[in-house]
C-alpha cells in the first residue's frame, strides 16, 4: 500500500516546488539593496505613480523604495497588492515616503533631507525555520508565488501525474487542483512549508489531511481497484481472487478519505488492519 499515499505525494510536491523557489529568491533577495533598479522597472513604477503624483515626488518616493527594498522583493510585494495581499509594513512605507517627500518638495522640510541616489540599505528582518533565516521578502514573495497561475499549473501537472495510477487521470487532477486552492489560501501554509523543510511530513498531520480530504472522490475508482489488485499480486504468491477478497473487505470497512486518512496518519495500523483481513481471505 506504499504507493497509495497520495496526501503524501500531495505535500512533498507543494514542498518542493516552493523551496526550489524561495533558493532562487534567497539568491536575489541577499544581494545588497539600495543597488537601484533596473530601468524598465524605475519606468513602470514611474507610469503608475505619475497617474496621481507629480514627478519630483515620485522620483523622491522611488529612491526610497530602491534604497529600502530589493529589486525582487518591491516587484514581489507589487505583485502581492495586484493579488490583495497587503503587506502593512510596505504599504505603510509607501505613505509615509510619499509624505515626506510631498513635504520636501512643497519645501516644507529642508532640501538636504531629500535621499541621497544611493542610500545605504536598511537592516533585513529575518525568521529563523529549522536554523535557516529567511527574510520576510523572501516569505512575501513565496505567499505571492503560491497565487500564481503558472504555480498552480506545474503543482496540478506534478502532483497529477504521481496520483493517476489510483485516482485515474480526470480525478487526480481534479483532487490535486481542489486541494492547491484551498492550501494556497491558508495565511499559514508558507510557514508550515518552511518549517517542514524538504522530506519532513509529520509536522503536517490533521492539518494536512484537511485541505486533501475534501477534494477526494465519494467512491473507489477503477483506477485505484486496478492499482491495489496489482500491488497486491506482487506480494509473493498471492492470488487474485484472495486479493479481490482484501479488496471488497476495504471497501466495506473504508471510505476513499478514511482509506487514505489512515494511510496518512496511521499507515501501521492500516497494515495491521490488512493483514489480517488477508489472513481471513486466505481462510476462505
Amino acid at each position: 500500500m506504499k504507493n497509495l499515499n497520495i496526501v503524501a505525494t500531495f505535500f512533498v510536491t507543494l514542498i518542493a516546488s516552493t523551496t526550489y523557489a524561495a533558493s532562487g529568491a534567497a539568491a536575489v533577495v541577499a544581494r545588497a539593496a539600495g543597488k537601484g533598479y533596473s530601468e524598465t522597472t524605475r519606468q513602470e513604477f514611474m507610469n503608475g505613480c505619475l497617474e496621481g503624483v507629480d514627478a519630483p515626488v515620485c522620483e523622491c518616493v522611488l529612491k526610497k523604495l530602491e534604497g529600502k527594498y530589493d529589486e525582487n522583493a518591491f516587484k514581489s510585494l507589487e505583485q502581492a497588492l495586484s493579488l490583495g495581499i497587503e503587506d502593512k509594513n510596505y504599504v505603510d512605507f509607501i505613505v509615509n515616503s510619499t509624505t515626506e517627500c510631498s513635504a520636501l518638495v512643497d519645501g516644507i522640510a529642508p532640501a538636504d533631507q531629500l535621499p541621497a541616489d544611493q542610500p545605504p540599505p536598511s537592516s533585513v528582518k529575518t525568521t529563523s525555520f529549522g536554523g535557516i533565516q529567511v527574510t520576510d521578502e523572501e516569505i512575501m514573495f513565496l505567499k505571492v508565488m503560491l497565487q500564481s497561475p503558472f504555480m498552480k499549473k506545474t503543482f496540478v501537472q506534478t502532483c497529477a501525474a504521481s496520483a493517476t495510477e489510483w485516482l485515474g487521470a480526470t480525478q487526480s487532477s481534479k483532487t490535486c487542483s481542489c486541494a492547491y486552492d484551498k492550501l494556497s489560501k491558508d495565511p499559514k501554509v508558507v510557514d508550515k512549508i518552511l518549517s517542514a523543510g524538504s522530506t519532513d511530513l509529520s509536522d503536517f498531520g490533521t492539518w494536512g489531511f484537511g485541505f486533501i480530504e475534501p477534494c477526494l472522490p465519494k467512491q473507489f475508482p477503477k483506477e485505484m481497484d486496478n492499482a491495489f489488485l496489482k500491488e497486491c499480486m506482487k506480494s509473493g504468491d498471492v492470488k487474485k481472487p484472495t486479493c479481490e477478497c482484501v479488496l471488497k473487505t476495504i471497501k466495506k470497512d473504508y471510505s476513499v478519505k478514511s482509506l487514505l486518512k489512515e494511510v496518512f496518519e496511521d499507515s501501521k495500523k492500516l497494515e495491521m488492519d490488512l493483514l489480517t483481513k488477508a489472513t481471513k481471505c486466505l481462510a476462505k
